[in-house]
């Protein structure tokens, strides 16, 4: 799986989930998520879906894409955790925060590099690497082969997790 390089200048969020997750939340296993606007234009919060097909307040993918690091912007990392902590606000004193962390898969996207993080609320945000940086772009790819399959995998295992949070969050879904 090659992720292209995003957009230099225009809207870099247009698309961007569907690109990377075109059957994340389809529904055919019971997992219905769907995506709203992050905080900035460089984000995309996916959410649970309410049975009347609605997002619910429950998050379970924060992405943060940018074409490059640097400038004045906070970094990917510090704008997933404001965006999980704007998206957690409304659940707290709910059974959702009441039985669970509230977690959450983070995902920063810069250029052609990539990375997991865990998000949970424990007395405060918390933020866990999942992952290291990520490489999957062709040149890298062309000059060592196997280098394509470690991203891949990542990927891989990233559906898998949002769709395991699925499962477990999807009783609060409703709150």
């Amino acid at each position: 799986m090659f992720l292209p390089l995003l957009p230099q200048g225009g809207d870099p969020m247009a698309g961007a989930g569907e690109m990377l997750f075109p059957d994340l939340g389809d529904g055919e296993d019971g997992c219905r998520i769907t995506s709203v606007p992050g905080l900035t234009e460089n984000s995309a919060i996916f959410k649970l879906q309410k049975d009347d097909g609605t997002p619910s307040k429950v998050p379970i993918l924060i992405l943060e894409v940018r074409a490059q690091e640097g400038g004045d912007r906070a970094s990917p990392i510090e704008a997933l955790c404001r965006n999980y902590a704007e998206q957690i606000l409304p659940l707290m004193g709910t059974d959702a925060q009441a039985n669970t962390v509230l977690p959450a898969v983070g995902m920063e996207v810069v250029g052609h590099r990539f990375r997991v993080h865990a998000l949970y609320f424990k007395d405060n945000v918390q933020s866990e690497l999942l992952s290291e940086d990520q490489f999957p772009d062709q040149l890298t790819a062309q000059m060592v082969p196997h280098s394509i399959r470690q991203p891949a995998e990542t990927m891989a295992r990233l559906k898998r997790l949002c769709h395991n949070l699925c499962e477990q969050m999807a009783p609060y879904a409703e709150d």
